[in-house]
């Protein structure tokens, strides 16, 4: 399984949500959109490509899964081993997610976690860590 955690309020969202209905769910794979916030006008273009979608807020992200910024790659084998959790980019602002190669290394062809994850580059999700990041609130609202 392959659980995409997207977060609304991130400018990457756009251009890896439409990567990933451009792409469509992968057949080889279970592939789970797990959404922070209220709602994107593309989430029924991701679940008309395959994807199963499920909804969070910032705070059961945080609290739910330690998950403080997004967009983070899970994959996870059929036995419930974690094979990866990671970023999507090997450089920040990057245009093509790597996320087909990741997953096809880790759940196709290795079995196995790679030994240096891409780093996330992305929005903090937790209100701490935006706080953290952007003390005068410019950024984050």
């Amino acid at each position: 399984m392959a659980v995409h955690v997207i977060y609304e309020n991130c400018s990457c969202t756009d251009s890896l949500m439409d990567h990933l209905m451009e792409r469509s769910a992968l057949p080889w794979v279970r592939e789970v959109i797990l959404f922070v916030g209220r709602g994107h006008e593309d989430l029924l273009g991701l679940e008309a490509a395959g994807f199963e979608l499920h909804m969070t807020s910032q705070d059961k992200l945080v609290q739910d899964f330690s998950i403080e910024s997004a967009p983070v790659l899970i994959a996870v084998d059929s036995d419930g081993s974690l094979l990866y959790v990671g970023g999507y980019y090997r450089f920040p602002a990057a245009v093509r997610p790597l996320d087909q190669k990741i997953l096809s290394h880790v759940l196709v062809e290795s079995r196995s976690m790679p030994s240096l994850p891409l780093p996330v580059y992305g929005c903090a999700v937790d209100k701490k860590l935006q706080e953290a990041l952007d003390p005068l609130g410019l950024l984050y609202e």
